[in-house]
């Protein structure tokens, strides 16, 4: 990230703790950001981390490990399909 405040929107925050405005600080001050630029980085990280998941994608990519869904064996239908029936 720039030290320079990119052109853009402004955020004002009031009411924030002491505790969490001395966490802030620390933090940026361990990556060398102003409070300003590490705030923006935390907010642009947990919107990240929040965006939309598909979930067909997250399953596809924990089976493709193991050789994907392609070696799986399904057994053979003998039955035709049938409609289901409802009640009287």
């Amino acid at each position: 990230m720039t030290d320079a405040a990119p052109e853009g929107h402004e955020v004002s925050v009031p009411g924030i703790s002491d505790e969490t405005y001395e966490r802030l600080r620390r933090q940026a001050s361990l990556h060398h950001r102003t409070i300003e630029d590490e705030a923006r980085e935390l907010l642009e990280q947990g919107i990240a981390a929040t965006e939309e998941v598909n979930f067909a994608d997250v399953i596809r990519e924990r089976f493709a490990s193991g050789g994907g869904l392609a070696d799986l064996e399904f057994p053979a239908r003998n039955n035709p399909a049938r409609w289901a029936e409802f009640g009287s």
